[in-house]
């Protein structure tokens, strides 16, 4: 920063007009070594500017809010021209759908053509042919063809501006699309300039309607950088369109008999935005932040309609839209960067808090997950456990085993059963009362009948017989009554009580032997059909158990595999626990670094300030008693006056 002797050969004009540009070079060279020394977590939060000292400003916000119509207006693009400057930008796209599929960036062009670059750059001197071209590149971006890593930057003619708009400072504009990107290429290149781009911004306007404010909702401002617009206020602006649109609000300029200004409009925008989204206090976002605005044919119009609405309110908007030009150009001045540099204590601390808030918000979030999941595989092990109780409790069985053991008592029923008719007296009545007795014991036998003992392997499987596995009693009946039908029908045949064996006809031998193989044919019948129910009951009994033994397979081996997945998904949490610990500590520890460099850019600036006096100085000592020693002398006066101005910033 020393001065060379030459330049004392300059006028006291020019060399006092070259010093005085310089009075604030010695800050500038500090807030550069203090900004390489940040985080790029907190660097990225503060603008660069565009090229060549452009303002860079980024609108942000929804389709069919009115941004393109805003971002001309803003570059100085004539009322009369915008239209058709819109719909050149739309390219090929009908009114209602989105105009931007990608991240553009506009410019003012140099000469009166249109110029589009993103692989080299094309000139059109039709609007038709830029239209053309900006059509076919969004197909190819939607269709995944094309691969871009910046913003497509069009320049829009000169001879589109107004004369007051090419005269006043160059304003570079990024359109970002707003939520519910038309597919997932489009987000992703979206966030990717969201990430790479935003940070350079001086200014970044988030637009929407005015009757519809959720899209300052934090679901809708998810895009990098963009969500900070709680935490540093200063570098955006709240744009609502069709501001004067809604009856209400015509309503409440109808009713208002006072003068109606900027405040009044930004009042009742704040209140709007409080009723339905969260509260947003003065101190943390100013009324000077907050623009209702309106423009476009659709706000012309209103000039000719009866009421006085546009007479009232063109005015205020009017007046907003300059303030809105002068927040941009202030916004790119040496001034406000180094703004934003001295209170970087402050936004490392709000920006410390909101996101540790937002990281012990997570961390809470996974503990409740993780106390759940706790609960969960306690449970999992309970049900495990029963499972395999359950499990056990059913006893397999041998099928073959049953049913020897059920067909070993079948016929030891049958061999028991077996009776002789014994002496029976030559009677009709005798042969029947043995019939009878006879009837009654088998039934008697069959009804006491089990299919298995208590010290048989098979008694366990016998347990518990339900009533509609007996047997129906009347069946004996019925088989028994089948067997000796004929020889009862034979018996009532005859006329005589009494076997005569003298007498013709008589057959009690044979009546007997009849008697006996009757008896033999009922065990019989009575033996198969015990048999053949009870081997009825046991295969549907095996047929259970073989069904609850694979239920309860199948249950164990979903508990087992349900508590596994619980413990896989117990130790994912742990991982992202730990993860999150470790990202969040390590955050806090940069944040603390962060605000520490913050307090100390004072010292940056100091050092800077005390080294540049002191140049000057020893220039105007070693330029003696002449002219420019004094120059030199009131210079260094001058840095001490630009000390103090900026100092003054840390207080507002």
């Amino acid at each position: 920063m020393n001065d060379r002797v030459d330049d004392s050969k300059l006028g006291p004009a020019a060399r006092w007009a070259q010093l005085s540009a310089r009075r604030l070079d010695w800050a500038f060279e500090a807030y550069d070594l203090f900004m390489k020394a940040l985080s790029e977590e907190t660097r990225n939060r503060f603008a660069t500017g565009g090229d060549n000292g452009e303002a860079y400003v980024v609108v942000f916000g929804r389709t069919q809010v009115g941004k393109t119509t805003l971002l001309l207006d803003l570059m100085g693009v004539s009322p009369q021209e915008a239209g058709r400057v819109s719909d050149v930008l739309r390219g090929g796209r009908a009114s209602g759908e989105s105009a931007t599929a990608t991240a553009m960036e506009y410019r003012r062009s140099a000469d009166d053509r249109w110029h589009i670059s993103w692989d080299g750059e094309l000139a059109f001197d039709k609007d038709a042919d830029m239209a053309s071209a900006l059509s076919a590149l969004r197909l190819r971006m939607s269709a995944g063809k094309l691969k871009v890593d910046r913003p497509i930057v069009v320049w829009i003619p000169a001879n589109s501006f107004s004369e007051e708009g090419r005269s006043g400072p160059r304003v570079r504009m990024l359109d970002l699309p707003g939520d519910n990107p038309k597919d997932k290429t489009e987000q992703q290149h979206v966030t990717a300039m969201a990430e790479k781009y935003v940070p350079n911004a001086d200014l970044i306007l988030l637009v929407g309607r005015a009757d519809d404010l959720s899209f300052l909702n934090p679901d809708a401002l998810t895009l990098p950088r963009i969500q900070d617009w709680r935490v540093i206020p200063e570098r955006f602006r709240i744009v609502t369109t069709f501001s004067f649109t809604p009856h209400s609000l015509q309503h409440a300029v109808k009713t208002e008999t006072g003068e109606l200004d900027a405040e009044f409009f930004r009042r009742r925008l704040r209140s709007e935005i409080e009723t339905f989204g969260s509260k947003l206090p003065e101190e943390l976002v100013p009324s000077r932040l907050l623009y209702p605005l309106e423009f476009g044919k659709s706000w012309s119009n209103q000039a000719h309609a009866a009421s006085n609405l546009f007479e009232r309110v063109d005015p205020v908007v009017r007046k907003l839209k300059q303030q809105l030009h002068a927040d941009i150009e202030e916004a790119a001045t040496a001034y406000a960067r180094l703004r934003s540099a001295i209170q970087v204590h402050i936004t490392a601390d709000e920006i410390k808090s909101i996101r540790l808030k937002e990281w012990d918000d997570e961390i809470a979030h996974i503990c409740g997950k993780i106390a759940q999941i706790d609960a969960e595989r306690a449970h999992g092990e309970k049900r495990l456990n029963d499972c395999e109780i359950a499990q056990q409790k059913i006893e397999d069985v041998e099928d073959q085993a049953i049913f020897a053991e059920l067909e070993a008592r079948v016929t030891a029923f049958r061999t028991d059963a077996l009776e002789s008719p014994g002496t029976v007296e030559p009677r009709r009545d005798a042969i029947a009362l043995c019939i009878s007795h006879f009837s009654r014991r088998l039934q008697d036998r069959a009804k006491q009948f089990e299919p298995a003992s208590e010290g048989q392997a098979s008694g366990r499987f016998w347990q518990a017989l339900r009533p509609d596995e007996e047997i129906d009693s009347s069946r004996y009946r019925e088989a028994i009554h089948a067997e000796f039908s004929s020889l009862k029908s034979r018996l009532d045949g005859y006329s005589l009580d009494r076997y005569l064996p003298w007498m013709p006809g008589s057959n009690f031998d044979e009546d007997k032997t009849l008697l006996r193989d009757s008896m033999n044919r009922a065990v019989l019948a009575i033996s198969q059909h015990i048999g053949q129910h009870w081997k009825k009951v046991a295969d549907k009994r095996i047929a259970t158990l073989r069904n609850a033994q694979r239920l309860a397979m199948e249950k164990v081996e979903m508990a087992r595999r349900d508590l596994e997945e619980v413990g896989r998904r117990a130790s994912r949490l742990a991982s992202s626990m730990q993860h999150e610990q470790t990202r969040r500590q390590a955050f806090s520890d940069q944040m603390d670094r962060d605000r520490e460099m913050g307090e100390r850019f004072k010292a940056y600036l100091n050092d800077a300030y005390l080294h540049a006096v002191r140049d000057r100085r020893q220039s105007a000592r070693a330029q003696g008693a002449s002219p420019d020693a004094l120059l030199l002398l009131l210079s260094a006066a001058q840095l001490r006056f630009e000390r103090s101005k900026i100092f003054q910033l840390d207080q507002t």
